[in-house]
């Protein structure tokens, strides 16, 4: 059962380490049920045929063989085998066997008279957004996927916007130019440096003033940017620079 759950995590994990784009995989791969229920099969029919558990054969077939047949990229073939590595292993049959660093994602101890009860439980007590770290990413990697995401959204946005309208309604840069000069009435001005830094000064117990002080700093950069930009877009779209 704890085998079978292992298996499981990783599957979802390989599914979902694709919204970090080349993060994830260096290749998009199409994995699915099939490779999910042919390696549950394998571990299945092993364990029936074994004494022990044969966690080698078992890697190689689910890693290289099941999920690898899929993969032509020989990074991302060694990422599955990596990946396995911390599921297929005598430690997961432990209880409380961590699958990251936080321990949020584990191994559990299941009630022998209802065990899907027991991990259905725990799986709806997970949070509903799976952190990077369950997919063996670091947490920046969320930074990535949010502009994956954005960069999708607004592509869609702007795909669905009309090439030209007839009549009083108005043309794709007359939008463009509405939404940007929006933006730029609701711009705010850049932070006082200075005063927040004598607000929350640089002291060895408060280290978060410094990244305090720095997020400051960069959001002033991007302001700055975008009170610069703006104007120069809606005079773009008028064909004037």
């Amino acid at each position: 059962k704890k085998l079978l759950f292992a298996l499981c995590f990783f599957h979802a994990s390989v599914q979902d380490r694709r919204k970090y784009g080349a993060l994830g995989w260096n290749c998009p791969y199409q994995f699915n049920d099939t490779d999910l229920e042919i390696s549950k099969s394998q571990v299945e029919r092993f364990l029936d045929a074994y004494e022990y558990t044969p966690f080698k054969v078992l890697h190689f077939l689910t890693s290289y063989v099941n999920y690898g047949g899929r993969v032509t990229d020989y990074i991302d073939l060694r990422t599955i085998h990596v990946l396995l590595l911390d599921l297929f292993n005598p430690k997961v049959l432990e209880d409380d066997y961590k699958f990251s660093a936080s321990g949020i994602y584990r191994s559990i101890a299941f009630d022998e008279d209802a065990p899907h009860k027991s991990y259905v439980d725990y799986i709806e007590s997970l949070p509903l957004t799976s952190d990077p770290e369950a997919f063996g990413l670091h947490q920046n990697a969320d930074i990535i996927c949010a502009e994956t995401e954005t960069t999708e959204a607004f592509d869609t946005i702007l795909s669905l916007q009309p090439k030209a309208v007839a009549g009083d309604g108005l043309s794709r840069e007359d939008i463009i130019s509405d939404i940007c000069k929006g933006i730029e009435d609701r711009l705010y001005p850049p932070f006082d440096t200075e005063a927040v830094s004598m607000a929350y000064p640089l002291t060895y117990n408060q280290c978060m003033n410094t990244v305090l002080l720095q997020e400051c700093m960069r959001y002033n950069g991007l302001l700055k940017e975008m009170a610069r930009t703006l104007p120069l877009l809606r005079k773009a779209l008028k064909g004037l620079v």
